[in-house]
């Protein structure tokens, strides 16, 4: 997750950091869902970010813990002026469920 950020953040701009910040803003959520309490064992790929409008971003990808199978996930956060670290709370998590 933290990889998909940083490329994100690489990019420059404004809009390009808001971005990276709110792939960043799913990781906790995604581990939770994923009933891991090691962030650390969440990987992720085909990350792509959209942006709503009014600050609202939709984070889309494949997630897997350890290595296992990759599901498709969706995130969506808001703006949240009350979380100081990151400025976003999330308002949608849907991770589908492995298959096999």
């Amino acid at each position: 997750m933290l990889m998909a950020a940083l490329a994100l953040a690489g990019c420059g701009g404004v809009d390009d950091r808001r971005s990276a910040i709110a792939v960043a803003k799913c990781g906790l959520p995604l581990a939770k869902r994923l009933n891991t309490d090691d962030p650390g064992q969440v990987g992720t790929s085909d990350v792509r970010v959209k942006e709503l409008g009014r600050g609202r971003y939709r984070v889309t990808g494949l997630v897997s813990v350890a290595g296992k199978s990759e599901v498709p996930y969706v995130c969506e956060v808001v703006p949240d002026p009350s979380d100081k670290l990151r400025g976003f709370r999330v308002t949608l998590l849907q991770v589908d469920p492995p298959r096999g």
